[in-house]
């Protein structure tokens, strides 16, 4: 195999051939002092989140060895043992997934857990990035009852019908186009249902921006349910002035002007210095004279 590689060339393909990375490039490869795996970063990452990850790594929390203890501690650990088989997958051992995925089933045979329900999500997303085909996760959502692997199946389910759409609009097919936008929006509407909380702020204001920039293709029901996810983005983060001028937005294509002006006013008040505020409200008070 190494036949003609020299130097760095010819260590780079002992790594590849014992941390196999398939197709994720560039890939940093951790080891523990023994040499083992600890865990491995795949693709471009921006700062903030790549410090996040190495402090992770750093701390041996959701690394390889990690997961490892805690199946040692307890094998018959449904949470450990599927904790241990995604983190396989996601360093591509798909033996050694496959094999702790055994004793999963061996453990859980009607896969009613939500440890065993997650694996199966993962892969039905794994599915949907390579073929863009929703129709097997709408059939598991169908019979999925856990609210988290609900907003995070329905949110796949809309990026999916967003990529559909985007692919019929340059082949020039509008009408399957309009049909997955219309998709896009119900599903995110159907992971509204299920929204943590802590996610209230940044997804209210995904879905509420979206929806604003199809207004004019949305019904009555879609346009109050934009406002209504707007209004909870606020609650959630009421001095993200972003977030406050996707609610103004929504409320001015509504015909609430008045309310629009108020909150691009405190727009303005928390970002004085922002042209983009005191366009709009320019144009919010145009539209009420």
């Amino acid at each position: 195999v190494l036949r003609g590689l020299h130097g760095d060339a010819a260590r780079g393909a002992i790594l590849a051939e014992r941390f196999p990375t398939t197709q994720h490039y560039p890939a940093l490869i951790f080891l523990d002092p023994d040499g083992t795996l600890r865990d491995r970063i795949v693709g471009y990452k921006p700062t903030s989140r790549m410090q996040k990850i190495l402090t992770r790594i750093l701390a041996d929390e959701d690394t390889l060895g990690d997961h490892m203890r805690r199946f040692d501690a307890d094998p018959v650990s449904i949470p450990a043992i599927g904790g241990l088989a995604m983190k396989l997958l996601d360093l591509d051992d798909v033996a050694g997934h496959d094999y702790y995925l055994s004793l999963l089933r061996q453990l859980d045979p009607e896969s009613k857990s939500l440890t065993m329900r997650s694996i199966m999500m993962q892969r039905l997303k794994d599915s949907l990035r390579e073929d863009l085909n929703p129709e097997p996760m709408r059939t598991f959502l169908g019979q999925e009852t856990h609210q988290a692997l609900l907003y995070e199946g329905w949110h796949a389910v809309a990026e999916t019908e967003r990529a559909l759409a985007h692919i019929a609009k340059r082949k020039n097919k509008g009408k399957d186009a309009a049909t997955h936008m219309q998709k896009y929006h119900e599903a995110h509407r159907l992971s509204w249902l299920s929204c943590p909380p802590e996610d209230h702020g940044y997804m209210g204001n995904h879905i509420a921006w979206e929806l604003y920039r199809e207004w004019g293709n949305l019904d009555e029901a879609m346009r109050n349910f934009a406002i209504e996810t707007a209004r909870a983005a606020v609650e959630a983060m009421p001095n993200n002035p972003d977030i406050l001028d996707t609610l103004a937005c929504c409320l001015f294509s509504a015909g609430k002007n008045e309310e629009a002006v108020q909150i691009m006013r405190r727009c303005i008040q928390l970002q004085p210095n922002e042209h983009v505020w005191l366009e709009r409200l320019e144009m919010f008070l145009a539209e009420e004279i």
